[in-house]
């Protein structure tokens, strides 16, 4: 992390809600490192049904742990990889670690 300034927070709209659920919200947070970690496998081994698979997955996941920035994000992943488009990949996976880090950012007071 450099000095450049604050981290940005991804607030979980769940964790808004109900603030019982960080426990909840926080394992997946925690999970979202080895999901990238498992896209780009996917994306080195130019598997493109796991890729869609894993951005699916992400999909109904950011939706369900209230991340919408993060499925709509797996939405347009997605449809790129329905139509094996790898040109975005490297960008996709660069918002994705940034959400990654801000929703890490977003559980701490």
């Amino acid at each position: 992390m450099s000095d450049s300034g604050p981290v940005d927070k991804l607030i979980s709209e769940l964790v808004r809600e109900d603030p019982d659920m960080v426990d909840i919200v926080e394992e997946f947070v925690k999970e979202l490192p080895k999901r990238l970690a498992q896209m780009q496998a996917a994306y080195t081994a130019l598997n493109w049904k796991m890729l869609r698979t894993l951005a699916h997955q992400l999909k109904g996941a950011g939706g369900s742990y209230g991340y919408q920035s993060l499925t709509e994000l797996a939405t347009e992943m997605e449809a790129g990889f329905s139509r094996q488009q790898a040109d975005q990949f490297q960008a996709w996976m660069k918002q994705l670690a940034g959400m990654a880090q801000a929703a890490e950012a977003g559980l701490k007071p």
